[in-house]
Protein backbone atom coordinates (compact mmCIF):
# COMPACT_ATOMS: atom_id res chain seq x y z
CA UNK A 1 0.00 0.00 0.00
CA UNK A 2 2.81 2.60 1.17
CA UNK A 3 4.00 1.80 -2.75
CA UNK A 4 0.74 2.43 -4.23
CA UNK A 5 1.01 5.69 -2.05
CA UNK A 6 4.15 6.94 -3.10
CA UNK A 7 3.37 6.29 -6.35
CA UNK A 8 0.57 8.70 -6.42
CA UNK A 9 2.79 11.05 -4.83
CA UNK A 10 5.20 11.16 -7.14
CA UNK A 11 2.22 11.33 -9.66
CA UNK A 12 0.99 14.44 -7.94
CA UNK A 13 4.01 15.98 -8.03
CA UNK A 14 4.86 15.60 -11.59
CA UNK A 15 1.77 17.21 -12.30
CA UNK A 16 2.07 20.06 -9.76
CA UNK A 17 5.42 19.94 -11.85
CA UNK A 18 3.92 20.61 -15.19
CA UNK A 19 1.77 22.75 -14.10
CA UNK A 20 4.48 24.99 -12.74
CA UNK A 21 6.28 24.74 -16.03
CA UNK A 22 3.44 26.70 -18.23
CA UNK A 23 2.41 28.91 -14.94
CA UNK A 24 5.39 30.06 -13.63
CA UNK A 25 7.08 32.08 -16.22
CA UNK A 26 3.28 33.97 -15.95
CA UNK A 27 3.28 34.25 -12.96
CA UNK A 28 7.09 35.47 -12.82
CA UNK A 29 6.50 38.26 -15.41
CA UNK A 30 2.84 39.19 -12.87
CA UNK A 31 5.60 39.42 -9.84
CA UNK A 32 8.01 41.64 -12.24
CA UNK A 33 5.17 44.03 -13.20
CA UNK A 34 4.51 44.46 -9.71
CA UNK A 35 7.89 45.12 -8.82
CA UNK A 36 7.98 47.84 -11.57
CA UNK A 37 4.36 49.47 -10.86
CA UNK A 38 5.41 49.70 -6.97
CA UNK A 39 8.91 50.83 -7.89
CA UNK A 40 7.00 53.86 -9.70
CA UNK A 41 4.10 54.55 -7.35
CA UNK A 42 6.85 55.69 -5.13
CA UNK A 43 8.75 57.56 -7.69
CA UNK A 44 5.70 59.10 -8.00
CA UNK A 45 4.91 59.72 -4.11
CA UNK A 46 8.43 61.38 -4.17
CA UNK A 47 7.86 63.79 -6.39
CA UNK A 48 4.06 64.20 -4.92
CA UNK A 49 5.87 65.34 -1.67
CA UNK A 50 8.30 67.20 -3.09
CA UNK A 51 5.64 69.40 -5.04
CA UNK A 52 3.11 69.64 -2.01
CA UNK A 53 2.67 73.13 -1.30
CA UNK A 54 -0.24 72.98 1.58
CA UNK A 55 -0.51 71.22 4.79
CA UNK A 56 -3.84 69.26 3.76
CA UNK A 57 -1.54 67.91 0.97
CA UNK A 58 1.61 67.25 2.44
CA UNK A 59 0.04 65.61 5.37
CA UNK A 60 -1.77 63.24 3.16
CA UNK A 61 0.86 62.50 0.91
CA UNK A 62 3.43 61.63 3.75
CA UNK A 63 0.52 59.21 5.15
CA UNK A 64 0.44 57.71 1.89
CA UNK A 65 3.95 57.40 1.75
CA UNK A 66 3.90 55.81 5.20
CA UNK A 67 1.36 53.20 4.70
CA UNK A 68 2.55 52.14 1.40
CA UNK A 69 6.12 51.90 2.32
CA UNK A 70 5.31 50.35 5.77
CA UNK A 71 3.71 47.50 3.30
CA UNK A 72 5.81 47.11 0.45
CA UNK A 73 8.93 46.63 3.30
CA UNK A 74 7.47 44.04 5.12
CA UNK A 75 6.70 42.55 1.20
CA UNK A 76 10.14 42.74 0.47
CA UNK A 77 10.82 40.69 3.80
CA UNK A 78 9.01 37.92 3.28
CA UNK A 79 9.19 37.12 -0.28
CA UNK A 80 13.37 37.98 -0.34
CA UNK A 81 12.77 38.96 -3.48
CA UNK A 82 16.26 40.92 -2.88
CA UNK A 83 18.26 37.90 -2.47
CA UNK A 84 15.73 35.34 -4.40
CA UNK A 85 14.97 37.05 -7.67
CA UNK A 86 11.49 36.16 -9.18
CA UNK A 87 11.00 32.41 -10.17
CA UNK A 88 9.18 28.94 -8.94
CA UNK A 89 11.33 27.18 -5.77
CA UNK A 90 12.02 23.69 -6.43
CA UNK A 91 11.95 24.47 -10.48
CA UNK A 92 14.63 24.27 -11.83
CA UNK A 93 15.37 27.13 -14.59
CA UNK A 94 18.42 29.03 -16.62
CA UNK A 95 16.74 32.19 -16.96
CA UNK A 96 19.24 34.74 -15.09
CA UNK A 97 17.99 37.29 -16.84
CA UNK A 98 14.54 37.38 -14.90
CA UNK A 99 15.72 36.83 -11.67
CA UNK A 100 18.18 39.80 -11.98
CA UNK A 101 15.62 41.78 -13.10
CA UNK A 102 13.84 41.10 -10.10
CA UNK A 103 16.51 41.78 -7.58
CA UNK A 104 17.35 44.74 -9.08
CA UNK A 105 13.98 46.56 -9.17
CA UNK A 106 13.36 45.02 -5.90
CA UNK A 107 16.46 46.47 -4.42
CA UNK A 108 16.03 49.55 -6.08
CA UNK A 109 12.42 49.52 -4.71
CA UNK A 110 13.92 49.14 -1.00
CA UNK A 111 16.38 52.26 -2.00
CA UNK A 112 13.73 54.57 -2.66
CA UNK A 113 11.71 53.29 0.11
CA UNK A 114 14.98 54.27 2.47
CA UNK A 115 15.53 57.12 1.13
CA UNK A 116 12.12 58.60 1.25
CA UNK A 117 11.32 57.70 4.38
CA UNK A 118 14.63 58.82 6.00
CA UNK A 119 14.13 61.83 4.52
CA UNK A 120 10.66 62.93 5.26
CA UNK A 121 9.76 62.47 8.97
CA UNK A 122 6.56 61.18 9.75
Amino acid sequence: MSSRGESDNEDMREIVREALVILGPCLARSAESLLSLALMKIQYLSRELMSAGGSATLVTTKKNIEEYSTVLLEVLEYTQVEQLGVGCVGLATNDTTAKDFGRKTARALREQLTSLRSSSPY
